[in-house]
């Protein structure tokens, strides 16, 4: 058995004009559109220390994008896990809190990759994503004149 090891970080920034890198904000507003979800407060990109996870092809050039895209309103977080490449998109799981309900797509499980996150991966990645919550809040916009 592997020890997952991964890196967050969030890609949304300002409070009042929340603003992010624009191909990925597409995205995402297509995405949670697809979803029928009216908005999204959270952004981020997930990388892996297992390059092969979520690829498709050996030593490919890397343009895939792990991303967790979510809506925290209150005590309410709904995060939707998926890998962005170009244009197209594969669900890999959604987590509804408090209510701790963890659905995997089967589209994820039936897509060939080098290597695949575990359920029990996916869930332990959206627990410690919900109890360190920080990292994917906004980060402060900077201004330089």
């Amino acid at each position: 058995m592997r020890t997952l090891i991964f890196s967050i970080d969030s890609v949304l920034f300002g409070l009042e004009n929340t603003r992010g890198p624009m191909e990925m904000v597409q995205f995402a507003n297509r995405l949670t559109s697809h979803e029928g979800i009216r908005w999204f407060n959270r952004m981020a990109c997930i990388e892996f220390n297992d390059l092969n996870i979520n690829k498709a092809l050996p030593g490919g050039v890397h343009t895939d994008n792990t991303l967790l895209i979510g809506q925290e309103n209150g005590v309410y977080l709904d995060l939707y896990l998926c890998i962005r490449n170009g244009r197209n998109c594969c669900r890999i799981a959604t987590a509804h809190f408090p209510d701790s309900e963890i659905y995997i797509h089967d589209e994820y499980r039936h897509t060939i990759f080098l290597e695949k996150l575990t359920e029990d991966e996916i869930k332990s990645l959206f627990n410690y994503v919900r109890g360190h919550i920080e990292l994917i809040h906004l980060k402060p916009a900077t201004r330089g004149y």
